[in-house]
């Protein structure tokens, strides 16, 4: 089910990439079907890898994960391209080395990069990122 729902993933990114470079009105939009295309197959091979790794404990976690691919795929997708937006606005920045990931519209290479940290870290990054969204919206 996983796998399904990353190719039909994959497919709306290179959609979106294809307009986003032949509509000007999309042009705004350009890098973010790459992130998209890289966040979910890591995505994928993150819950691949974890259910290697399952404990007994965590048997209902995975399970609850298990029935449900089509809103982790879409949760992914939707930190994906909330980080894209926050990168490309500068509300948070990203530096890998001396690589700044908020320059993913004009690299492809560093729109798959940061799709890809995105998959791999989907559960981190969005407690993460919701507690920026709390201090931006809060004021705090």
């Amino acid at each position: 089910m996983f796998a399904g729902w990353c190719l039909l993933g994959l497919a709306f990114g290179v959609v979106l990439n294809w307009a986003a470079s032949h509509f000007a009105w999309l042009v705004g939009l350009t890098g973010f079907g790459l992130v998209i295309m890289a966040s979910l197959p890591a995505a994928w091979f993150s819950a691949v890898y974890r259910s290697w790794q399952i404990s007994f404990e965590g048997i209902p976690e995975f399970l609850h994960w298990h029935y449900e691919p089509f809103i982790r795929m879409l949760s992914v997708v939707i930190l994906a391209l909330i980080l894209a937006l926050f990168l490309l606005t500068k509300i948070i920045s990203i530096q890998i080395g001396s690589v700044d990931l908020g320059g993913f519209p004009d690299s492809v290479t560093l729109a798959l990069s940061l799709g890809a940290i995105v998959g791999l870290s989907a559960r981190a990054l969005s407690a993460q990122l919701t507690e920026r969204v709390q201090k931006v919206v809060l004021g705090g």
